[in-house]
Parts: structure tokens; sequence; C-alpha cells
């Protein structure tokens, strides 16, 4: 008998050690790889000529070498991806580490950026919120890595980053083709009236929210300039809708009746001058994503603060939380991120929280076509 367990002792402890072995072998181990070299169009130390007459333009065109990563099962079979990275010069890349200043690249050797998506980054409240009109250094380098984090060591850590390039650079404000919405909610005053805006987020129709209080007739009209001297846009009949959603046919007669919305709100309004229609929808915005109060299947409400004309949540991260903003606890209308990392209806990225803590995260949607967010620690 004692021989017996012997032998399955030894059977066993040698399939042990086969199969541990195995595990050994099948792991994916980094040997190594060799630094991007990032070279561009424009030679460094250099001024990108920024101009919004030329913002479908090419900005600046980048390439990079492949970094030939190399691992134990060979050469590499993994989808590399690349950051384009951009800061001011001093700030030593700090402000990537929250998405920030980042343009991802997947998995091309180079990317040509758009003016006004080079502009973005800069200049947007969301990416490094650079002042228009100031002229500024900036740095650039590109980030090679891996997302697979099943990989030894981890994801993050087989990052391998280029040197850097100097740029000059003056960022602009963008500025759209524009309404204005003088109604009863703010006194009929045209100059100081929200506006609908023709942009990115909305090229169609001329787009833009506005927050309507409790009281009053609820009562406005749309104009074309900041006073009711040129084209004033009214009820054109066959309104339709609810408490949540409607519009109707817009009329550019002198004598045209008011438009008109249920009740007090915040409103997302659209017009189409071309088509004359309008439309608006009630919002009650929130917060979703991977977040502990949440889970992707809760939204944490987000409240209107007058003072600043801004929404916002607060909210406990877990570092490396993922959200998205989305109305009416719907996807029908929401924001993430685009791949620049601008915010964009329906932005196939999440927005990332790389530190934990507890947070004020903001949504800015009172500019009509320049919306942001921004994420600050309490």
């Amino acid at each position: 008998m004692k021989k017996i367990v012997q032998i399955f002792f030894v059977s066993f402890l040698g399939t042990v050690l086969l199969w541990s072995c195995k595990k050994d072998e099948d792991r994916v181990v980094l040997i190594g790889g060799t630094r991007p070299i990032l070279t561009a169009n424009v030679a460094t130390s250099d001024t990108i000529l920024l101009a919004e007459a030329d913002s479908l333009g090419t900005a600046v065109v980048f390439s990079w070498t492949n970094p030939n990563y190399q691992f134990s099962n060979g050469p590499s079979a993994y989808a590399v991806s690349y950051d384009i990275q951009i800061d001011t010069l001093g700030a030593n890349f700090s402000d990537v580490t929250g998405g920030k200043g980042v343009i991802t690249v997947s998995p091309a050797l180079g990317d040509s950026v758009v003016v006004k998506n080079f502009n973005n980054v800069l200049a947007s409240a969301s990416q490094l919120g650079l002042t228009a009109g100031q002229t500024y250094t900036i740095q650039v380098r590109v980030k090679a890595y891996y997302a697979n984090a099943g990989l030894t060591p981890a994801g993050g850590a087989l990052a391998l980053y280029s040197d850097t390039l100097t740029y000059v650079v003056t960022p602009y404000k963008a500025t759209f083709p524009t309404l204005w919405v003088p109604g009863d909610y703010q006194g009929w005053t045209p100059a100081t009236a929200p506006n609908l805006a023709l942009s990115p987020f909305n090229s169609s129709a001329y787009e833009g929210y506005i927050n309507v209080a409790s009281g009053g007739t609820y009562q406005f009209k749309i104009t074309s300039a900041a006073d009711f001297s040129h084209t004033n846009y009214g009820d054109g009949g066959n309104d339709v809708g609810n408490a949540t959603s409607g519009g109707g046919d817009l009329s550019t007669n002198g004598g045209a009746g008011n438009l008109s919305v249920p009740g007090g709100g915040y409103y997302r309004l659209t017009a189409d001058i071309t088509g004359l229609t309008w439309t608006y929808t009630n919002t009650a915005w929130g917060v979703i994503g991977s977040f502990a109060a949440s889970t992707w299947t809760t939204d944490v409400p987000m409240i209107y603060d007058p003072t600043r004309q801004e929404l916002y949540s607060v909210i406990t991260f877990a570092a490396n939380d993922q959200f998205k903003f989305r109305a009416n606890g719907s996807y029908a209308i929401n924001f993430g991120l685009d791949a620049s990392n601008n915010l964009a209806y329906n932005g196939s990225n999440n927005i990332t929280v790389p530190t934990a803590g507890v947070d004020t995260v903001f949504l800015d949607l009172h500019t009509a076509g320049n919306y942001t967010y921004s994420v600050v620690p309490q």
C-alpha cells in the first residue's frame, strides 16, 4: 500500500510540474523593442500655422518608425496602438495622464492632422485649454503601446516613447454661423440671448441649449442677428410635441406668432433655416460609467448651475474609471470622445478618470458649437 501511495505521489508531482512548465511556455513575455523615431513635414522649432479659414486643411503630417516589439513567441503578432501626445514646453506631458493633448492613432505609422482637430486639442477647455490668440511653444511626441493587459508585463508597461519635436503655435477660437434665441425667459433681449450654431456638433441644423426657468409664457423667437431688425423666425404652423420633445415649421413673415416650449427645462433646440423647421427636446442629463454609483446601469443626475451655466455631478471614481454623458436615460443623445479626444455626440471612446478620488464633473453646453467638459478634484 505504501508503495502504491509513493507511485501515485510521484505521478501527481510530475503532472503538476508538466502543467507548470506548460503555463510558463504559454505565457507571452516582452523581450524588447525600439523607441519609435518621430518625424514631421514641419521642421522642429518652426511654426505650425493654424487658421480658421483653413480649418479643413492639413496642419502637420507626423510619421514614425515601427517599434518592432519582440516577444518570447517571436516578433509581435499584436496590434500596436499609438498616441500623439501634445503639451506646452515645460509641462513635461503632465496633462496627457488625464487624456488631454492626446490624438489616438491605431495602428498606422503616421497621421495627417487636420487644422481644426489640432486646434481643438490646443484650445478646447476639455483638452489643453490654451488661450486663443496667444502664442505658445509646444512639444510633441508619440507613444507606442499595447492595450492587451494579458501580456507580461502588462500593456501599460510596454510603452515606448519617441524623442520630442518642438513647435510654435497660436490657437484660434472657432466661430460658427450663428442664430439668436430671444424670448420671455430672458427679457426679449436679442443682444444677450443664447445662440444656436451650425457646427461640427450638428452640421445639418443650427443647434444650441437654453435653460428656461419655470414661469412666464415660455415663448421666444429665433433671429438671424443680435436684434429684431433682420430676419426673424416665428411660428409657421404644423406644431407637434409633448412635454419632452416636439417642433414644427418656421416662418419669416414679420407677423408670425412666437415659438414656444411646454414649460421650464434645459432644452436642446435645433433650427433648419433652409427647410424652415425647428425642434425642441427637454433634456435631463446624467453621467453613466464604470464607477461604483453607476456600473453602466444607473445614471447619476446632473444639476444645472445658473451661475456657471453648466451642468455638474459629484462622483467618487476609482482609478481609470470611465464614463459618458447622456440625456433622459438614453443613448439617443449622448457625449463621448472622438479619436482626437474631443467631446462628440456618440463619441466612440469613453472619458477616463486616471486618478481615484471625489470629483466634480462639469458639462458645459451653454456656448453653441463649443461644448466642453471638465473633471475637477474636490
